[in-house]
């Protein structure tokens, strides 16, 4: 079973200057399924007293959305999330969530299995 976390991270678009949350997933999938609706991404400072050498990759794998290939799936995507990630054989591992539901790390979205 492979098991991925489906995170939430603010992105800065260089083109546009506007910062928005998008959906990542914290590896590079090898399922040809799911790799169409992601794009390697690199990981952009936020702001000039970002510290970017820290634990954090340096790249991301975003979600792209799949009736604009230029832009990320976002808050406003849910429901394309949900179907990308059913169309493609996964589900929601919602006993994993429960798990983590007093973690400190809130950038977690939710948990996904094949």
């Amino acid at each position: 079973m492979t098991v991925f976390q489906i995170l939430e991270k603010i992105y800065l678009d260089k083109n546009t200057g506007n910062y928005e949350k998008i959906f990542i997933l914290n590896n590079k999938p090898n399922d040809v399924n799911l790799t169409q609706y992601i794009k390697q991404i690199p990981r952009n400072k936020l702001s000039p007293f970002d510290n970017f050498y820290n634990n954090e990759q340096h790249c991301f794998y975003a979600f792209i959305d799949p009736r604009n290939n230029y832009s990320f799936l976002n808050q406003n995507d849910i429901d394309l999330l949900i179907n990308i990630l059913t169309d493609s054989g996964y589900k929601i591992e919602y006993n994993m969530m429960k798990l983590l539901k007093n973690n400190k790390k809130n950038d977690i979205f939710c948990f996904i299995s094949k």
